[in-house]
Parts: C-alpha cells; sequence; structure tokens
C-alpha cells in the first residue's frame, strides 16, 4: 500500500475524463459474461416475463462497476510501482498525480457500497456471486496475483462468476460445459495477457513475472485454447446441437486473437525504432486488442447475432 501521496501535476483532461480512465471502461466488456446464460435460455419465459431482461441487465452493470471499484483498489495498490512504469506514469490517473490518493479511496469507498446495496435492492439473487468476486479481486490485488498459477485462476474465477450470477438472476441452472468453457477461455486471456507483460515488462513490473516464461506460458494458452475449443465443441454439438454452426467462427476468433498478440510482440522486438513513443502503451488487455482490431469485433458480433438467430427462432 502506498504511503506518500503522489504528486499533483498539472491536469491535461478535464476530471471526469481522469475519473473514468480511472474506472478502465474498455474491461467492462468482460461483463459480457452475465449474459452467456441468458443467450442459451428459454426464449418464450423472456417473452412471459420481460423482468427477466431487467435482472440480467442489472447484474451486468452491477459487475462493471463493481469490478471497476476493484481496478481503483488495485491502482492504489500499485501507486508506488506504476509511477517507476515508463509507460502507467502516464497513463494511470493515480500515478500520474490526474487524481489524489484521498480522491481514490472515496471512490472506492463510495462505489464498493452503492454496489452492494443496489444489488440487495434490484437483484439480491447476485450479491453472494458479487461479494465473491468483489473479495477474491481484492485478495488477488494484494496478495494473490504475485502467486504462480494461482494468479491465472483467480482471474478466471471472476469470469465464471459472472457467469453464475447471470444464471441466478435467471433462477436457471448453469450447464458444466459452458462453466468449463468459460474456464479455459479465461484462462487463455489471462495467459496471453501475462505473456505480454513478461514480454514487455519482466524487468520492472512485479516479481511473478520473473517466474513465467514466454515459452511456458504458450503452453498454457495452448492448453486452455484446446480446452475451450474442446469443451464449447462438445457444449454446441450436445446440449445446443444448433450452436454446431458457430465453431468456425470461434476458431477464427482464436486465430485472428493469436494474430493480435504475436504482431504485438514484433512491435516490441523493434522497440528501439525512432518512431515509437515512451507514451505507446502495447495493448497487453484483451479488451484493448478486442476493441483496437475490426476483423476480431466483428467475429464476436457475428458469433452474438447468429447465436441468437439459431436459438430464438
Amino acid at each position: 500500500m502506498p504511503t506518500a501521496l503522489t504528486p499533483r501535476r498539472k491536469r491535461s483532461r478535464p476530471l471526469s475524463l481522469s475519473v473514468l480512465s480511472l474506472l478502465r471502461p474498455l474491461e467492462w466488456s468482460k461483463g459480457v459474461f452475465v449474459f452467456f446464460p441468458a443467450l442459451f435460455y428459454d426464449v418464450s419465459l423472456f417473452v412471459q416475463d420481460p423482468a427477466l431482461w431487467g435482472a440480467v441487465l442489472a447484474s451486468f452493470v452491477l459487475f462493471c462497476l463493481v469490478a471497476s471499484s476493484v481496478y481503483v483498489f488495485n491502482d492504489l495498490c500499485d501507486i508506488e510501482s506504476d509511477r517507476k512504469h515508463p509507460i502507467k506514469r502516464h497513463t494511470r490517473p493515480l500515478a500520474s498525480g490526474e487524481i489524489l490518493p484521498s480522491w481514490g479511496w472515496s471512490i472506492f469507498v463510495v462505489l464498493s457500497s452503492a454496489c452492494f446495496l443496489s444489488s440487495l435492492l434490484l437483484v439480491p439473487e447476485i450479491f453472494p456471486f458479487l461479494l465473491i468476486y468483489w473479495l477474491s479481486m481484492l485478495a488477488y490485488s494484494v496478495k494473490m496475483k504475485h502467486w504462480v498459477i494461482v494468479d491465472l485462476f483467480v482471474i478466471a474465477l471472476g469470469f465464471c462468476l459472472r457467469v453464475e450470477a447471470g444464471a441466478a438472476a435467471l433462477d436457471a441452472p448453469v450447464s458444466p460445459w459452458m462453466l468449463a468453457t468459460t474456464l479455459c477461455l479465461a484462462l487463455f486471456l489471462a495467459a496471453s495477457k501475462r505473456r505480454q507483460e513478461t514480454l514487455t515488462n519482466k524487468a520492472r513490473a512485479r516479481r511473478v513475472l520473473s517466474v513465467y516464461s514466454v515459452p511456458l506460458i504458450e503452453r498454457y494458452m495452448t492448453v486452455a485454447a484446446v480446452c475451450t475449443l474442446m469443451f464449447y465443441s462438445f457444449f454446441a454439438t450436445e446440449i445446443r446441437p444448433k450452436m454446431g454452426y458457430t465453431i468456425p467462427f470461434v476458431l477464427f476468433g482464436f486465430f485472428r486473437y493469436l494474430l493480435l498478440i504475436d504482431r504485438a510482440s514484433d512491435k516490441e522486438s523493434s522497440k528501439d525504432s525512432p518512431k515509437n513513443s515512451p507514451k505507446e502503451s502495447p495493448k497487453e488487455s484483451p479488451a484493448e486488442l478486442l476493441f483496437s482490431d475490426g476483423p476480431l469485433l466483428a467475429c464476436v458480433g457475428v458469433w452474438a447475432i447468429l447465436s441468437m438467430v439459431l436459438l430464438w427462432r
């Protein structure tokens, strides 16, 4: 935890944008996992009870906001190391001095409290999953992100809790194949992020990255990707046979994503080029990669639309 105040610098953007950056809105895309149980739910029940949509949407919003509160807490914990980082000292509002730590703590407390109170009032069914997510992510920020392999599984747990919460909001069971697919996909995404962090920040970042090697992480990614495709194919062909038509889009998404992280590695290897700015941040986050690439974003959109057409017609 930081003990010293971050030096204040002249703000280069409005305070509202600094606060929004602190909340990391791009990472809200992870909240779509809340909708997965609804995607495979009985559409006739939605027609009969539109309130189910409200419950699922509220669950999505609450998970996005509680995740933002965790990101604020994580940045408060990492403020000293972020100040020494060549990129994060410019891009993280707390490390750069755009937002004071005292403001950060206030945002964390208010946002967390509002999320839990809203959950109890609007969707009490998801409260246990929201609380477990919040506690596990706080533990991750303080300690578990330094534990080899455990760090990957804690991140994956967050995705599984979103799926469980989406099912709880519908009062519907979760397919074990769906949870297995979610777990392996989350492990793949977490491992890919660790790979990029190991390549770009190994000498400066947290000590757990010194234990990982790029070949080891790539083996983790391979295992997770194969298991994701296997479990998804089982789910698509056995539980929801119509979803078999979506398998090619899942394969394309994996191929495209791997191409993007390979390109990112090539850019990192040529970082001494005079064209590179010290403030340019390599895209380590899966959300950043997704929203920066049109073909990958289109693939995800086509998969979602095709899934709804196949299951709901």
